[in-house]
């Protein structure tokens, strides 16, 4: 999602000049809500949301695992440490 909004600015930065100001602060907007309508789509709709209930439908652990784990962008782990190992 970032990443569509990274790969356009050079070319909306390259708008400055030749474009009212009005629309270039429009297209820049337009440019972050989609960024955003993009993430919410991914995370709440089509991915990340139904991906993790189906997950702990199906997988024992995986609710523990989700506590201790960020949902979508890499990190540092959340309190309570890293996930422990289960019996071999």
């Amino acid at each position: 999602m970032k990443c569509l909004m990274l790969a356009a600015l050079p070319s909306w930065w390259a708008l400055y000049g030749e474009l009212d100001m009005v629309i270039w602060v429009l297209l820049g907007l337009g440019l972050m809500f989609t960024s955003r309508c993009m993430y919410v789509t991914l995370v709440h709709y089509t991915g990340a949301k139904p991906a993790e209930y189906y997950s702990v439908q199906k997988r024992p652990g995986c609710a523990a695992y989700q506590l201790q784990t960020n949902q979508f962008f890499p990190g540092p782990s959340r309190a309570g440490g890293g996930v422990e190992a289960g019996p071999a």
